[in-house]
């Protein structure tokens, strides 16, 4: 608006400017003054008036400002100035939210996640995480009942209560057969994620045959068919979709693939470590273990909480860290879990690519 009226009066101005010649022209300029003057009177009040106007419709709210900023640089700084724990990944699900979140049929009646359990050491916080990611996901696993044991998948006790290298276990089901060992629980947990995230179709894992078979395949009928010396996926049944569907996969993998067949996925740098990446060792026998929730100190130090499966199929349990039940990251240190022999070096971290 404040530019219409500055062209307007310029071309006013210009058209009462005189044509001819000299004596005609200074007889307009008293004219021409006073025109000059009103449109600058008009201007001055329409300035006043959009000011007004932007200064009532300025929101309450203070923001950072900051030169030409993007729409998601916008988002990440409102949410890091938002008071919602929700934003930072530490507000606790609620029961019915939780339902939603682990599908599977739990055990424990009530809800009791490991981040409502187990607290960062001291001079720790836990790092942000957004609401909706992986590494929130894992921060609120549900536990079974303090004092619980790791059971095998026969029922059978593999760890008491009150075992050195126990802080607690994991209420996720194991199933009836002796297949989620180590590398399965952690595809398990990934799996888990994204079908509660309504992405099951990502989830696709390493496979014997040397490809990665993922659900969109299975759910469509697809299986691999060994032709003279070469895998094919071909359709062998019909299509099946839904939580049963989507479990009935994740065990079909269980019995295809192990350490030694993920450990192509992508590698990590110490620095860039977070929840949901997972060290492994692969062989035959091999191991894995995940980093459940990472937490920061003041001078950068970092620990972490470890969860494990383990041979024979038995409860996903978190491991007791040396510091306060945590784990240090102090690269290139190697990280040392009991019930395994061989610490686990940076070089062998690791992260689905799905």
């Amino acid at each position: 608006m404040t530019r219409r009226w500055i062209a307007y009066g310029a071309l006013t101005a210009l058209a009462a400017l005189p044509i001819g010649g000299e004596a005609r022209a200074l007889t307009r300029l008293p004219s021409v003054a006073a025109l000059v003057c009103d449109i600058t009177a008009v201007v001055a009040y329409r300035l006043r008036a959009t000011s007004r106007r932007a200064t009532s419709r300025r929101p309450s709210r203070s923001y950072a400002v900051i030169p030409h900023p993007s729409r998601s640089s916008v988002r990440r700084a409102d949410q890091r100035s938002s008071p919602r724990l929700g934003a930072t990944g530490l507000r606790t699900p609620t029961t019915q939210q939780a339902a939603r979140r682990y599908r599977w049929r739990r055990r424990r009646e009530g809800y009791e996640s490991l981040a409502a359990r187990v607290a960062p050491p001291t001079g720790f916080t836990r790092v942000a995480a957004n609401d909706k990611s992986y590494a929130a996901w894992l921060r609120h696993l549900p536990l079974l009942s303090p004092g619980s044991p790791v059971r095998s998948y026969r029922g059978r006790q593999i760890l008491s209560p009150g075992h050195p290298a126990l802080l607690a276990v994991v209420d996720l089901d194991v199933g009836k057969r002796d297949r989620q060992q180590c590398m399965d629980t952690i595809m398990r947990l990934r799996g888990e994620y994204l079908f509660a995230r309504g992405r099951a179709d990502r989830a696709a894992f390493g496979w014997a045959g040397g490809r990665r078979f993922g659900y969109k395949h299975w759910r469509r009928g697809l299986r691999p068919i060994k032709r003279g010396r070469r895998w094919r996926f071909e359709k062998t049944r019909r299509l099946w979709s839904g939580y049963r569907s989507f479990r009935r996969y994740l065990d079909y993998m269980f019995s295809w693939t192990g350490t030694i067949h993920q450990g192509g996925e992508r590698k990590v740098k110490p620095s860039a470590a977070r929840a949901g990446d997972f060290f492994i060792q692969a062989g035959s026998p091999g191991h894995a273990v995940i980093v459940l929730d990472i937490a920061v100190n003041a001078n950068s130090q970092r620990v972490a909480l470890i969860g494990q499966g383990f041979m024979p199929a038995q409860d996903l349990h978190v491991l007791r860290g040396p510091r306060a039940g945590w784990f240090p990251l102090d690269p290139p240190k190697a990280v040392v879990t009991p019930l395994w022999l061989r610490p686990f070096a940076w070089s062998e971290l690791r992260r689905f690519r799905s």
